[in-house]
C-alpha cells in the first residue's frame, strides 16, 4: 500500500497529475480534500472549522482505504507540515509506503499558467497564486523527505510518468 501526497502551489498541475496517477494505479483511491470540504454546506462561512472537519474525514477515509489494502493519492496545497505529518502517521500505522512530492515551478511560470487558465473571480487570483507559491517555497526546506519535481518544462503527463517510475 502507498500513500502518495502531491503538494505544490496553485496551478502547478497537482490535480491533473493526481488524476493521471489514479488511472494508472488500478484500485487506488483519489482523495480530493477540497471536494470533501465543498460537501459541507456553508463551508466558506467558517473556513478553518470546515477544513479541519474535512481533514478528519480524510484521515478516516485514508485509514479505511488501507484496511482495504488500497493505495491513496491525495493532492492539495499543504502549507502546514503538521497536517502532512498527520496523513503520514495514518500510513505508518498500516505500514504503507509514503511518497511525498512537491511539484514546483518558478514564480513567473506559475503566474503565466494562471493567466493562461484564467483566474476565477472570488475563487483564485494572481495575488493568491503568488501567495501560494511563497507558502510552498517556505515549506520546501522543512520537508527534506519530500521529492521536489520541477514542472517548468514538464506536462502533467510527464510528471505522472516521473512519479510512477519513482513509486514502483
Amino acid at each position: 500500500m502507498k500513500l502518495i501526497i502531491i503538494n505544490g502551489p496553485w496551478g502547478v498541475g497537482k490535480s491533473t497529475t493526481a488524476a493521471l496517477l489514479h488511472h494508472q494505479l488500478v484500485g487506488s483511491f483519489h482523495l480530493e480534500l477540497d471536494v470533501l470540504r465543498r460537501s459541507i454546506s456553508g463551508y466558506e462561512l467558517d473556513r478553518q472549522k470546515s477544513f479541519y472537519f474535512s481533514l478528519t474525514l480524510a484521515l478516516s477515509l485514508i485509514e479505511q482505504c488501507f484496511k482495504d489494502n488500497r493505495d491513496v493519492i491525495i493532492d492539495k496545497m499543504f502549507f502546514d507540515g503538521s497536517i502532512l505529518d498527520q496523513l503520514i502517521a495514518v500510513a505508518n500505522r498500516y505500514s504503507a509506503t509514503v511518497h511525498e512530492f512537491i511539484l514546483w515551478c518558478d514564480q513567473q511560470t506559475l503566474l503565466t499558467r494562471g493567466a493562461t487558465r484564467g483566474y476565477s473571480s472570488g475563487v483564485f487570483s494572481a495575488d493568491q497564486a503568488e501567495r501560494s507559491w511563497e507558502l510552498i517555497s517556505n515549506l520546501i526546506p522543512l520537508r527534506p523527505q519530500a521529492t521536489l519535481i520541477d514542472t517548468d518544462f514538464l506536462t502533467p503527463a510527464d510528471v505522472a510518468l516521473k512519479i510512477t517510475s519513482m513509486i514502483k
